[in-house]
């Protein structure tokens, strides 16, 4: 059920912009805040780690301008939304939240579902689950999994396999993990982090270190963290494109610290687009790991005239 936002969660943000209607939806007894603009054909979008709705500011307001009914949600840990005590985040519990909230509160239709990083994992989840029943999907930096466990066959994360496994003990240990999670969390630290997986300095602005630190101060925000980065990292890509049926753009900005076009991943995606019909990759030059909020503008370039197409197509 949908309604006007409670009064919780990222408190401390600025109001949206005008025209973006905030809304909350009971899910499974937890509450889960979206929002809305625009009429028209239905856009899903979906954020990454530590994100929220709110890191599609550039692009909900063109999207809605274009033609499009745009929905941004806030999965279960992250930004406005609840982060129950004692819940286990997985992959797959934020799979069956996007596909509750496209049958409940996306009217009914056939959505194009918009992911970035973890995003882009769910959103590729929903398109396997759904098949026919989406327009398409738009994977921006696609994650390879939940957290870095996946990626035991990229050669960076088995170089850095000690510190992680350092990192993992330490987050067992709730003494511990407090002050790690603080320091993760300060808006230094935030900017530091930002500074390095966005190619434009100029998109890190005060709003973006705000809307990331602000739901960190939420209860929960803890063991939401320390979940993620200890549970199971989920399917892999590769698992899950066979299923797929919908057209798929890829976005992916070059120089990404994260998902590295030449890392596994990336280059899954790149040699797909050369052997599957309906699949089109884009390489991003001086575009971090949220191509979206790092330059929308050749973002944008690349990601109207494709949904123009892929919606007329019905």
């Amino acid at each position: 059920r949908a309604g006007p936002p409670a009064a919780r969660g990222a408190g401390a943000l600025a109001a949206p912009p005008a025209g973006w209607d905030q809304r909350d939806w009971r899910w499974r007894g937890h509450g889960v805040r979206y929002a809305v603009a625009g009429e028209g054909p239905p856009v899903v979008l979906v954020h990454g780690f530590g994100a929220s709705h709110r890191q599609w500011r550039r692009n909900i307001p063109v999207l809605a301008a274009a033609g499009y009914r745009v929905y941004a949600v806030d999965l279960l840990g992250f930004g406005a939304s609840d982060k129950p005590e004692g819940y286990a985040y997985t992959m797959e519990g934020w799979r069956d939240l996007l596909l509750d909230f496209i049958a409940e509160c996306a009217g009914g239709e056939a959505p194009v579902v918009v992911g970035n990083s973890i995003g882009s994992l769910a959103a590729l989840m929903v398109g396997a689950a759904l098949r026919d029943d989406v327009r398409g999907l738009v994977l921006c930096n696609c994650a390879g999994g939940m957290n870095n466990k996946a990626a035991s066959d990229d050669w960076r994360i088995r170089l850095a396999a000690p510190l992680l496994a350092l990192i993992d003990l330490v987050l067992t240990t709730r003494p511990l993990a407090e002050p790690l999670f603080d320091r993760f969390r300060s808006k230094e630290n935030i900017a530091r982090v930002l500074g390095n997986v966005y190619g434009n300095q100029e998109s890190v602005d005060e709003e973006l270190v705000d809307l990331i630190h602000a739901p960190s101060n939420d209860e929960g925000a803890l063991d939401a963290f320390v979940s993620i980065l200890m549970g199971p990292p989920g399917p892999r890509p590769e698992q899950l494109v066979p299923e797929v049926t919908a057209p798929v753009l890829l976005l992916w900005g070059a120089d990404d610290p994260f998902t590295p076009v030449d890392g596994p991943v990336g280059q899954y995606f790149l040699d797909l687009a050369e052997r599957r019909e309906g699949v089109e990759f884009n390489l991003l030059p001086g575009v971090g790991h949220c191509p979206h909020d790092d330059r929308p503008e050749e973002v944008h370039k690349v990601l109207l005239p494709w949904l123009e197409q892929v919606t007329a197509a019905d």
